[in-house]
């Protein structure tokens, strides 16, 4: 099994890729389109953004992980994307990773806009 999943690799497809679509890159899956159209509506985390925000009344952030080909991966992201939501879902098969919109770590990614992964927010 590992070396089947070895030749994949070299060849640069995986099965799940190719059955998504999305076989340019390997272990990778394409972006869903409401991501896709979302990202011409985000703008850099800043501290004046989250405010904002938090002033809307928005109290938390889903965070998506994406690579240069804006594809998810949550292995060597290029960008985060987050989205505001004022309440978290309680159904079960809303699966995702959530953040505080008051997060130390909202803010410390917002205060290094130049270190480390880029991270967008779409406002609202």
């Amino acid at each position: 099994m590992a070396s089947n999943a070895m030749e994949q690799y070299t060849n640069g497809k995986n099965e799940a890729n190719t059955a998504e679509g999305c076989d340019a890159e390997p272990y990778i899956t394409p972006m869903k389109n409401e991501h896709n159209d979302n990202i011409h509506a985000a703008v850099p985390l800043t501290l004046h953004t989250l405010k904002e925000l938090k002033n809307q009344g928005f109290r938390y952030v889903l965070v998506n992980a994406f690579s240069h080909g804006r594809c998810p991966d949550y292995i060597e992201p290029s960008y985060f994307m987050l989205s505001p939501l004022m309440h978290l879902s309680e159904d079960r098969e809303q699966k995702g990773i959530y953040e505080s919109i008051d997060s130390q770590i909202l803010v410390d990614w917002a205060n290094t806009p130049n270190e480390g992964i880029k991270v967008f927010i779409t406002k609202g």
